[in-house]
Formats: structure tokens, sequence, C-alpha cells
């Protein structure tokens, strides 16, 4: 998360004689990037358009980035098993299923979820001689959207929610999805990184990043009333501010860690 000059100036290098157009990014990296540019006064460089992929876009990053950039961002969904795009976000940051190739189902107790109900993605794709699925359980909650008045309307819409691993829980034993964990820091701007964890049914950590330059405190009080309304009113939240977060042995920085004996299995 801080990169060291001689990674900075490689990356610099490789913009200047490549002028990418288009640049496919890890949301978490580019937001390290461009608080490195940043840092040693660099311009950003200019691109035509961002697609995020490989992990989860938070609404942190999203708005850094797209003020870096001066563009939106857009996301691409996809897994290792399917290994292509299978889905793209829209102007309204939903994303949209390529239907021509796959079929997404959201199910909770092995039955289709009602629109605006999270559930399970499962994905069927019939057109790969090899490795064809049936409900393939990719281990991923999505919200299904009914009506997302876009230009691809006619496209299945959903709401991505996060990997199912990572729910947490209030206290009351309610699952807290990524998203809805993510959705706490809107117009929030006193940190860049950020990772909760919960301990058991009523501890939880923040970890975080600060930015540079501001001040907390408002940004903070307000972050623990809406996790108290989010979680309960006796969930005891303590903040960490570190200079880096721990990454995972795949290179990425979930959002939500599950660290109590809670679990929750949308299918069983």
């Amino acid at each position: 998360m801080r990169l060291r000059q001689v990674e900075l100036d490689k990356i610099v290098d490789e913009f200047q004689q490549f002028r990418p157009d288009v640049l496919y990014i890890d949301p978490v990296y580019a937001t390290a990037l461009v608080r490195a540019l940043q840092r040693n006064s660099i311009p950003i460089p200019r691109v035509a358009a961002l697609y995020s992929t490989y992990e989860f876009l938070s609404q942190l990053h999203k708005d850094i980035l797209s003020e870096a950039f001066g563009i939106p961002v857009y996301q691409f969904y996809g897994t290792s098993e399917i290994n292509d795009v299978a889905a793209v976000t829209c102007e309204h940051n939903r994303f949209h299923v390529l239907d021509e190739r796959h079929v997404f189902e959201f199910l909770r107790d092995g039955r289709p979820v009602e629109p605006g109900t999270c559930g399970e993605i499962t994905v069927t794709m019939l057109s790969r001689p090899y490795s064809r699925f049936i409900r393939y359980r990719v281990g991923d909650l999505g919200t299904p959207v009914e009506s997302c008045d876009c230009q691809f309307d006619d496209l299945q819409a959903f709401e991505l929610e996060g990997r199912v691993q990572d729910v947490v829980f209030t206290t009351r034993g309610a699952p807290v999805t990524t998203r809805q964990v993510d959705q706490l820091f809107a117009g929030l701007s006193w940190i860049d990184f950020y990772q909760l964890l919960q301990r058991d049914r009523s501890r939880y950590e923040l970890m975080a990043v600060p930015r540079e330059g501001v001040d907390s405190q408002a940004d903070e009080d307000c972050f623990r009333e809406r996790m108290r309304e989010l979680f309960g009113v006796d969930a005891q939240l303590v903040i960490g501010y570190v200079r880096e977060l721990p990454v995972n042995p795949s290179l990425k920085y979930p959002a939500t860690l599950n660290r109590s004996q809670l679990s929750w299995k949308p299918n069983g």
C-alpha cells in the first residue's frame, strides 16, 4: 500500500512507454498507486476508461479513482472457473449479466430469491465444450434488481454483495454482507483503506489507513454511530490506525473478515 520508489518509477516509466488508453485495475492496488503519485507530485496519467476487477470495489476507492482520473470506474465480474467476463456494470453501478453465455441465479434454500433479496450466485454455462456448469456456486452473493433504467436494462441486473465467506453478523446474529458494511463509509473521507474484522458476537475491529491531511474525529464519530445502527447498540468497536493492511495469500485485501464462530450458508 506504500509503493517503494523503485516500484513507482517502474510503473511511471511503463505509462510513458506504452501510453495505455484503458486500464484494467485491481481497485486496492490502483488506489495505492494514485496515492503514491500524489505524494510524489507526479501527474495522474490520462486514460479513456477504467475497468475494475479481481476484488471488491469499495465506494471509498471508487470515489478516489474517479476523482483522480476524472472518469467513471466500471467493473467486470468473473471468476477463475468462469474464466471470462460474465457481467459488467452500467452507469448506475449495477452489474448486468452477459446472458448469451451465462445464466445467473440467486438462491436461498435452493430457490431463486425475489428482486431486492440477497442470494448466493450460481452460474450455468453450456457454451464451453470441456467445462460445462450447472448451477455452479461461485462463492459470491448478489441481490437481483428488477429494473435498472439504463441502456442495458434488457440484461439481468444485480448488486454484488461480496463473498459468502466474508459475511459478518450483527450482535443478534443477522448476516451483514461486505457491501452493507461498505455503505457505512458513504460520504466519509478520513481513511483510504479499511478492513472490518469480527471477533465474536459483539466485538469488532476496524483497521484503517488514514487519509493524509484529513481531520478524522467527525467522520470517525459518524461511522461509529452508523455501526451501532446496523450491528446493534451493544456492538463493541475498536479502531486501529495502521500504515498498511495485511494481505491474503491470494494478494487480495478483503474489506470484511469473520473470525467469530458464526457462519451462514444461504443454501445449507
